[in-house]
Parts: C-alpha cells; sequence; structure tokens
C-alpha cells in the first residue's frame, strides 16, 4: 500500500499514463477500504464568514488524496486544505523533507514557525469573560500544535514525510491568512458610514494581496533542492518574514513566553469584597497574595521581607506605583477597584492581550515612513515621529464606544485654518435643532448658519425666516447647519483632513479641560488634539511651506477658510494598542475600551464589531 507513496511525479511526455495509472491504483484503494473512501467524501460547506478560506474540490484529486493519506498514517483526522501548493514540491522533487533531517529533527525555521501558530493559536485561548471561545478557522493552529509535539517513537519514512507535510500545510495556511489579512480583518468595523459628500478618498495605503498560492509552492521548491544548510537559513528568511515587519513584535513574543508560563501556576487574588488600603495600613489576609502578585508581575524582588507582619509598607507600595504607572493609572499607591482589577489579571488575560496586540502590528506596513504620525487610541496619545524618533506628542480624544475611531492607515492630504464646521444631519437633528426651536437667539451666539444644499458658496437660509415649531422631528429639517469658524467653532481653529470617505479626521478643540480627563473616549469618532496649532507649526514650519507663527495668527485672526494641500502626504496611523513597549523599555497596559482584546463569539461572527452607524465630527 505505502508503495504508493514512493512513486515519482513523472515528466511531461508520460504525465498522462501514469496519472491514470495513479488514479487508478487510488480507485482501487479507496473501493477496497472504507477508511480511503471517506477521502472522497464531498466535504460541508465551511459556516465561515471570511471569504478568503479555499473550497475544497468536491472529489479528492490525485495530490489531495496523496498529501491526506499521508498525513492520516501518523495524525488521525488530518486534511490538507493546500494540496496544490505543497504536493508540487515533493512528488517534483523525490519526497526530500525540507524541515526535518533523517532523524527526525526539526530545523529551527520549523521551530520559528511553531512559535507563531503558538501566538496566533491564544487569540481564541479565552473569551471576553475568561470563557473558551473557539473559532472554526483557527482549530488547525491548535491541532497543530497538539500534532507537532506528538513522539516520534518509529522513525519509519511515512511517518517523516507525514510531519513534514504537517509543517509545510501549517506553512501555506500561514501564508494564505496573512496574505488575505485574516488576523485583522474583523478590527473593521461599521460605526460610520460613508459620507455622501465625502468626496473621492485618496487613500496611500490600499492593501494589494500577494500572489500567496504561486509564492509558497515556489519557496518551498527552492527550499527543496538546496542543501540542508542551506536550506534551513532559506526557510528561516522565509519563516521571519511572516512575523510582523514592526519592531515591537519582539518584546511582546518576549511578555507571551513569560505569561503562558505563569499559566501553569494559579493566580492569586485579591478580595474584591474589601475597601481601599492605603499605604501603612494592616491587612494581614491581603499581604501573602499582594507580595506573590507583585513578585510575578517582576516589580518586588524575591528576597522581599515585611518590616512588620501584614503592612503594606513602602517597599510594597513602590512596587504598586509602578504597576500603576504601567496601566496608566493614577500613580498614588492606593489599591482600590481599578488597580485591584489589573492586579488580579490571570496569566490567561495577559497572554490573550498580547496575542491580539501581536495580530494587530499586521495593519503597519513594513515601512512607516520618514516621517509620521502615529495615534495610539488606547493610550489616547498621538507621537509626530521624525526619522525615527518622537519629535511631539500630545493627547488626544477618540470617538466614543458607540461611535469608535476606526484602525486606519491614512494620508494627512490636507490643513485647512480656520475650517468652517459642516455638521452632520445626525449631530445637527440630535443637538443643533432642539437649541435653535427653544432659543431664537442660539444660531447666531454660537455663529451657526442655516444652508441650503451643498453648491459652492453654499446657499443661506435667513434663520428668522424659519419656523422651527412647524418641525416635530428635526430629522425631516429640511436644511443643514454650518458653523463658522471663530471661538465657538467645535473644529477649534484647525482641521486635519485625511484619506477616507467616512468624515473621520482629526482637528482642534475649544474644549480643553476635556483633555484632563484619564479616559477620553468620548468624540463623534474624529481626533480631537490636545496642540493642534502647536502640530500645525511643525508641519507647516518645515519644507517647503516655511511658513511662520505669525503668518498661521494672521490666517485665524482673518477668519477666512483656508485650504492647504500637504505634499508629499504625511502618513497617519491611526492605531490600538493595549499593550506595547515604551521607550524605556517597560511594557504598557491599557484597558481595552473598543473591546477588540478578543474574538468575536463564533455565533456573531456574521455581525463583526458592527456597531450602531453615526455620522462623525
Amino acid at each position: 500500500m505505502f508503495s504508493l507513496f514512493l512513486v515519482k511525479r513523472p515528466n511531461r511526455q508520460c504525465q498522462g499514463d501514469i496519472q491514470w495509472l495513479l488514479r487508478t491504483v487510488i480507485l482501487c484503494l479507496f473501493i477496497t477500504t472504507p477508511a480511503m473512501a471517506a477521502l472522497t467524501a464531498t466535504e460541508p460547506a465551511s459556516k465561515s464568514v471570511f471569504p478568503h478560506q479555499p473550497s475544497p474540490a468536491s472529489t479528492a484529486t490525485i495530490e489531495t488524496a496523496w498529501v491526506d493519506v499521508t498525513l492520516r498514517s501518523r495524525f488521525s483526522d488530518a486534511k490538507t486544505r493546500f494540496a496544490a501548493q505543497i504536493a508540487p514540491v515533493y512528488l517534483d522533487n523525490d519526497f526530500k523533507h525540507i524541515w526535518l533531517d533523517a532523524s527526525g529533527n526539526v530545523n529551527d525555521a520549523a521551530k520559528s514557525l511553531v512559535r507563531l501558530v503558538e501566538v496566533l493559536a491564544a487569540l481564541s485561548s479565552t473569551g471576553k469573560n475568561g470563557s473558551a471561545a473557539p473559532q472554526d478557522w483557527l482549530r488547525p493552529y491548535q491541532q497543530f500544535l497538539q500534532w507537532q509535539k506528538k513522539p516520534m517513537t518509529l522513525a519509519l519514512p511515512r511517518y517523516l514525510l507525514a510531519t513534514d507535510l504537517l509543517y509545510s500545510e501549517m506553512y501555506a495556511r500561514l501564508r494564505h491568512d496573512i496574505a488575505t489579512e485574516r488576523f485583522i480583518e474583523w478590527d473593521m468595523d461599521n460605526d460610520h458610514e460613508e459620507y455622501l459628500y465625502g468626496g473621492n478618498a485618496l487613500n496611500d495605503f490600499k492593501s494589494t494581496q500577494s500572489p500567496w498560492a504561486q509564492d509558497i509552492t515556489l519557496e518551498l521548491k527552492t527550499a527543496s533542492v538546496l542543501p540542508s544548510d542551506e536550506r534551513a537559513v532559506f526557510l528561516a528568511r522565509q519563516v521571519n518574514a511572516l512575523y510582523p515587519a514592526s519592531s515591537q513584535k519582539e518584546p511582546l513574543l518576549d511578555a507571551l513566553r513569560y505569561w503562558q508560563q505563569q499559566t501553569d501556576d494559579v493566580w492569586p487574588e485579591l478580595s474584591k469584597t474589601e475597601p481601599l488600603l492605603s499605604p501603612g495600613m494592616i491587612r494581614e489576609n491581603w499581604m501573602p497574595v499582594l507580595v506573590e502578585q507583585l513578585q510575578r508581575l517582576k516589580v518586588l524582588g524575591d528576597g522581599y521581607q515585611a518590616d512588620i507582619p501584614g503592612r503594606y509598607d513602602s517597599q510594597l507600595v513602590a512596587a504598586v506605583k509602578r504597576v500603576q504607572a504601567m496601566h496608566g493609572q493614577i500613580v498614588d499607591g492606593m489599591i482600590g477597584i481599578q488597580t485591584r482589577r489589573v492586579l488580579n489579571m490571570s496569566p490567561a488575560q495577559r497572554v490573550r492581550q498580547l496575542a491580539h496586540n501581536f495580530r494587530r502590528l499586521y495593519h503597519l506596513p513594513e515601512k512607516l515612513g520618514d516621517r509620521y504620525l502615529m495615534i495610539n487610541m488606547a493610550d489616547y496619545n498621538l507621537e509626530l515621529v521624525e526619522k525615527n524618533k518622537p519629535t511631539l506628542q500630545m493627547r488626544v480624544i477618540i470617538g466614543s464606544r458607540d461611535s469608535r475611531t476606526p484602525i486606519m492607515k491614512q494620508s494627512l492630504t490636507s490643513v485647512i485654518l480656520s475650517p468652517r464646521w459642516n455638521i452632520p444631519k445626525s449631530i445637527g437633528a440630535k443637538s443643533i435643532f432642539p437649541k435653535a426651536k427653544n432659543n431664537p437667539n442660539y444660531l447666531k451666539s454660537r455663529e451657526i448658519q442655516v444652508v441650503n444644499g451643498w453648491s459652492s458658496p453654499a446657499e443661506e437660509v435667513s434663520a428668522d425666516q424659519i419656523n422651527f415649531a412647524d418641525f416635530d422631528d428635526p430629522s425631516q429639517f429640511p436644511y443643514r447647519f454650518v458653523q463658522l469658524p471663530g471661538d465657538h467653532n467645535q473644529l477649534g481653529y484647525v482641521k486635519f483632513r485625511l484619506s477616507n470617505n467616512k468624515a473621520i479626521y482629526m482637528h482642534d478643540t475649544p474644549a480643553k479641560s476635556l483633555f484632563n480627563r484619564r479616559e477620553r473616549a468620548m468624540s463623534n469618532g474624529c481626533v480631537r488634539l490636545e496642540n493642534a496649532l502647536l502640530l500645525v507649526d511643525r508641519l507647516l514650519g518645515s519644507e517647503p511651506w516655511g511658513w511662520t507663527n505669525k503668518r498661521v495668527q494672521d490666517v485665524l485672526r482673518s477668519k477666512e477658510e483656508r485650504y492647504l494641500k500637504m505634499e508629499p502626504h504625511l502618513p497617519v496611523y491611526l492605531m490600538y494598542w493595549t499593550v506595547w513597549q515604551d521607550d524605556n523599555g517597560d511594557l504598557q497596559w491599557r484597558d481595552d475600551i473598543y473591546d477588540k482584546d478578543h474574538l468575536p463569539e463564533p455565533e456573531r461572527t456574521t455581525k463583526l464589531l458592527v456597531a450602531s452607524k453615526k455620522e462623525s465630527h
């Protein structure tokens, strides 16, 4: 029976005859062996909503049958999805191993492949509430991890070949899932509809899918013909290319290794029923738990000795302050509800959070640019980076949980000084119309015009000629509102237009006091900047503009809207990192305000992160 596996792929001139012979032999095996015959059964259609999963043929092809039978000789229930890509590699090259040596030992490339699979398999280790949340499309990753650990008690040729095929199958799956953006596609949400009058988006970051299927075969064929030492180096380079390009991947991987090890032991928890713990207080039942937590969090040395048993002493307070700083909390050493929550976070929760931040690195291109803006929404922070160094930093306000600012790779296309605010219809109906109806002077006091249509310039309608009481339903109001440049304008003194059609942009704001809040997810989707004019000075003060601060102020005083097209476009990355390594080499952790550190529940994958659709400002 296993002589079938030793048939070399034929030359082109006799391929038809040999393929007919192979089909005959395989069909005989199918007829006489029920287990083989099962391979010809049509596979049920996948329930996955993701469009990129390759559909298996209704009847197993010769190559598929060969890969399946070989895999199942060692791994029961194994089934290939990428036979068309991996089978030719072996059939055309005398079934040489790619990932294993003659003794069955895997090379470094295979170990690197396993490490990447371990990270991605951890995405579904726990659900949002700590419960298991399996995903059908991730099961092959989890199954691979189990199979690759299976000891090889007898190094039979068919077992070695099956193991080598297992690694090739996983390599093909990874290439496919990364090329088709499988790991980041559920970050897309529908909180914001395309803006009817937004014009054509100028997106410099449109993703282009690589020809992954042809690449897989070419890469593995190239590896198969190289000497063993060169093959290992070549494969390691190919596998490393599957990892995200960001320098953040290494600290995240290191943290993942540590916290995955910590899952072997139960994580101690501070009681949730006891009140605030202040420095100097004595709480004997808490101290052993707190000490173990701080030591496993690596903020307290193993040699810690208490001055007074059960006392929350200065050493413990200093360690807790480090934890608070690592989690973006108020650093006061007080253990209240929020600090207790992060101290009680289990290793499994941290593993899941780290895995999701690792996968979100795939949003970033290989090269960020010499000059770009990086916005971390989870940290409410913006950085201007020039030649790999942050040169400007400021706090930001982002979309609320109901109107999330999207994760996007954008371009800054223009800077608008003294902008007019075309108030979205939903905001006009909800916020502006009721106030105008109740106060005849409201529109004038806020320098808001009523206009008809979208012509340029728009036709102004006198508010004195409108009887707002005639409209019971604000959504039926036939006009729109425009706020003129000035001190009351909710866009402040400057607007930064981005390359999307969802009316998501950055802007100034007159409500500066809001930046003092710790949690700043409160806009309708756009990003408000703490020091927008400082960013204007940095952008327009350089070539080719050369604008001075005085020139900018002159335009602002004129209250005349001024468009400045940005050439070349400046990359803007609206990202979402709840874990990252800071400039001091410390890991920073933030709350998952948008619920993106877990997979959507299996029964809800057809509604990937769909929220109420709202227009934004």
